[in-house]
């Protein structure tokens, strides 16, 4: 209900009107036609802001919009499919998107009034289906407030990749806040033959991972590592080639060869066989990285069958760090059992993210 006025501002259409109008009684006197609100001089501003476009509405006559009023922008080009009309509702911030094809969503956006007269919102610009490619902006007439002016704009939007994060927090962790619906998923040992499956279902079920990489593999599949960081996962250091307790040089070499081949640097590291001491964790904090465990093992090295291997992964809780492999031997079983647990954990209204993302960890970003 918090976004129904929001709604039906950008999703009604003009008023018609029903049968013949009726005769005024002869008494009465005639009515004073409401005046027409003057147009406001209007303008929108379009930035890129890594991954985020960020969308500024100015009225110098009417100002920001207030309780019960929104301003619309409409993009149109080709990195804008479908021409997405963006408004933000005053009072409690709202942004929804209304796309040709029909329906409106309610984003998750970062909304600020900037000045007396502006307000802004920062909004992902896979939430609108963005493209590289020159975008053409429009605001759009929105209820009682009439456009004129500059109310046009452009913007030329980049190609995005996001190269690391900025490590923060303890400098060993077994699991994220408890506090929101989410679990972090991660695969350790590859990459493998098995990558590309697990990929594809992690897109299907809009689910995102970190894949814990060991250096000597990386280099013999480098395609399968940027098709990671391209679907929105992330990549994290498993040592060169899974010995016990590894040193610096170890950490270092693998991380080295994961950012060289795939132009992610990262900033967590997961010990092999989960062997840690002071030294491991101190060792992979020097190097820029949080030393990862995790709260749930699915135990899915030991190939007791999917159904096991689903049930081990759906007693994880929100917050949970998940322990699966899609390297290290056959991981069909593997495949398998993110057949039931993707949609089930969705159907939970569980999100799945990456070890950062459910850490709060900053990320960092190339604009190409």
């Amino acid at each position: 209900m918090v976004a129904a006025s929001l709604v039906a501002a950008i999703s009604a259409g003009p008023a018609v009107a029903q049968g013949p109008p009726a005769e005024p009684a002869p008494s009465a006197p005639a009515a004073t036609a409401p005046a027409t609100p003057p147009p406001s001089p209007a303008a929108v501003r379009a930035g890129q802001e890594g991954p985020d476009i960020d969308l500024e509405w100015t009225d110098t006559a009417v100002g920001a919009p207030r309780r019960g009023a929104s301003v619309c922008t409409t993009l149109r080009g080709p990195g804008a499919p479908g021409s997405p009309t963006v408004c933000i509702r005053g009072g409690r911030p709202m942004v929804a998107v209304r796309r040709r094809t029909g329906g409106v969503v309610v984003l998750d956006a970062r909304v600020r009034r900037t000045s007396a007269t502006s307000v802004a919102a920062a909004v992902a610009a896979s939430d609108l289906g963005l493209r590289a490619g020159a975008i053409r902006l429009r605001l759009v007439t929105t209820p009682g407030r009439p456009v004129v002016g500059s109310g046009t704009g452009t913007l030329t939007w980049r190609p995005v990749v996001r190269t690391g994060c900025t490590r923060a927090g303890a400098g060993q962790v077994f699991h994220g806040p408890r506090n929101l619906r989410r679990i972090a998923l991660s695969f350790d040992d590859g990459p493998s033959s098995a990558t590309p499956a697990v990929l594809s279902l992690l897109a299907r079920y809009d689910a995102h991972a970190t894949f814990f990489v060991l250096g000597q593999a990386a280099g013999g599949k480098p395609g399968a590592l940027r098709d990671v960081i391209a679907a929105g996962n992330t990549l994290g250091d498993h040592s060169w080639a899974h010995g016990r307790f590894p040193g610096a040089a170890d950490m270092n070499a693998a991380k080295q060869r994961i950012a060289a081949i795939s132009g992610y640097t990262p900033c967590l590291y997961r010990p092999p066989y989960g062997l840690t001491n002071g030294r491991v964790v101190a060792d992979a904090n020097s190097l820029g990285m949080t030393s990862v465990m995790w709260s749930t093992d699915t135990n899915d090295w030991r190939r007791r069958g999917a159904a096991d291997i689903a049930r081990q992964a759906l007693r994880a809780v929100p917050g949970d760090i998940v322990l699966m492999h899609d390297g290290g031997g056959p991981r069909g079983q593997t495949v398998d059992a993110l057949r039931v647990v993707l949609p089930t954990w969705r159907a939970r209204g569980i999100e799945v993210v990456t070890v950062e993302d459910l850490l709060g960890y900053a990320p960092t970003y190339r604009v190409d």
